[in-house]
């Protein structure tokens, strides 16, 4: 799938990808991630089953990436010059009136790990959320083990905030403030 195919909207780009609109056609790599292991293994999605089908992760993937709120919203990650997702970032618990949110990221293509699509996705939103959403501060929540996810967001500017735990699970909470960012990348 290319650009011309169809109208796409795209939210942010730069030189190594862009971030997009989720369409439609984004299901069966959405729902090969879901299924994969590897990539599940550090989500710590609570809707998450093995068994789970494809017609049953439609409804998932309609209500968590098509019809999305303004607090919760998912983007495909695609590489510059192709549309094809290979992975994704979401955004949610955005809370205007503190100007935060937490942000996760998900490279779903395991040919693009470890090439600074990651890192790439999460600056652009970062960026985003900073200049457009007008936000001060970006956090997230990284499983305990999760030595990628904790490099990636490091080499982002995150710092480690906190350890916490969510439904019993030790996450460790990293976050940049809007300040430190302009420091780092403007």
């Amino acid at each position: 799938m290319t650009l011309s195919d169809h109208k796409i909207d795209i939210i942010a780009a730069d030189e190594v990808v862009h971030l997009r609109r989720i369409i439609k056609e984004d299901l069966d790599a959405f729902y090969r991630w879901y299924k994969d292991p590897d990539i599940q293994r550090f989500m710590a999605a609570p809707h998450w089953d093995s068994n789970c089908s494809k017609d049953q992760y439609r409804s998932i993937f309609l209500r968590r990436h098509l019809l999305q709120t303004g607090s919760a919203v998912t983007v495909a990650v695609c590489m510059a010059n192709d549309d094809r997702p290979i992975g994704m970032v979401n955004y949610f618990d955005l809370d205007r009136d503190k100007g935060s949110c937490e942000i996760g990221v998900v490279v779903g293509e395991k040919d693009f790990w470890s090439r600074g699509v990651g890192s790439a996705a999460v600056k652009l939103t970062s960026t985003y959320l900073f200049s457009t959403v007008h936000l001060n501060r970006i956090y997230c929540h990284i499983l305990y083990g999760n030595t990628r996810s904790i490099l990636l967001f490091e080499k982002c500017g995150f710092e480690f905030d906190k350890i916490v735990f969510i439904s019993d699970t030790e996450f460790l909470r990293y976050e940049l403030r809007n300040l430190d960012w302009n420091s780092l990348f403007r």
